[in-house]
């Protein structure tokens, strides 16, 4: 009934390692989760300008700037910096979502981003150093309390999950086949499915919030994290390259990895606002 998947066997080699120290670092302290996710945002900028054209001096910028955003708002959390923690983070939260709904926009229109300072400085801050750095507040929302981004993770693991396997059985009509000639709607359809599903399974587990909360987010992280996946595909076709990188086999780069969680956690987070 079901297809062989070669390259199956490659893919869970590399995810089950890569979830096991994601986990780990998540539930250790609220430092190694802040690290964790510094370090990521790092290699997912050094990704994006690999695949965006500028001069050297171009590139060392965006990557300071990238890192000091993400540690700007980090300090703010924590009270280094003299500013207020919930205006900051409504504004870094408004120019986010302003963004997303920009690449969004891209994708079903002309499917061009210009390569230019300003965009690649949109994107290295506005696309990955704020969506990570909103990971750490919600984290820290309630004291160290890891157990919202891992129900977010598990999320989008079940439907990447079920979206592999439904896809690769089921699939035959293409979902946009412009973009990433892979995706089917049989494929979506099951990550749906899964999505909804794990984010009733997270509801009884933790108790965080209220099962209209859950069921909402989980359509809003199935929703997110695939045109999140196609935005990462659009960057990647602007490109003429396959993957953003080749760190991860089975996967490409870090960027192919949490390209899903970086467009899903602004949305998430306004869900979380409006709710709690």
């Amino acid at each position: 009934m079901f297809k062989r998947n070669p390259g199956l066997k490659t893919r869970v080699k590399t995810a089950v390692p890569l979830g096991i120290v994601i986990i780990g670092c998540l539930f250790i302290n609220q430092y190694s989760a802040i690290a964790m996710f510094a370090f990521l945002n790092l290699l997912c900028i050094i990704e994006l300008i690999s695949m965006r054209p500028g001069t050297r001096w171009q590139r060392i910028a965006l990557i300071f700037i990238g890192i000091s955003i993400f540690s700007y708002h980090i300090g703010v959390l924590f009270n280094f910096l003299p500013f207020d923690a919930a205006v900051v983070w409504y504004q870094l939260l408004t120019a986010s979502l302003v963004f997303s709904i920009y690449l969004v926009l891209k994708l079903f229109t002309s499917r061009i981003i210009p390569n230019n300072f300003i965009i690649n400085l949109a994107l290295v801050a506005l696309y990955i150093a704020i969506p990570f750095s909103f990971a750490v507040a919600l984290i820290m929302d309630k004291g160290f309390t890891p157990n919202l981004i891992f129900s977010i993770l598990l999320i989008i693991w079940a439907g990447d999950i079920a979206a592999y396997f439904s896809g690769k059985n089921f699939g035959k009509h293409k979902l946009f086949e412009k973009i990433s000639p892979n995706k089917t709607k049989e494929g979506a359809f099951g990550a749906l499915i899964a999505s909804i599903l794990m984010a009733w399974i997270v509801y009884l587990i933790f108790k965080e919030s209220t099962l209209s909360f859950w069921l909402i987010a989980g359509f809003t992280i199935w929703l997110s994290g695939l045109i999140g996946d196609l935005v990462e595909s659009m960057i990647k076709r602007n490109a003429a390259v396959k993957d953003s990188g080749t760190f991860l086999p089975g996967h490409g780069g870090f960027l192919d990895r949490f390209d899903s969680l970086i467009f899903t956690l602004p949305f998430f987070s306004l869900l979380y606002l409006i709710f709690n």
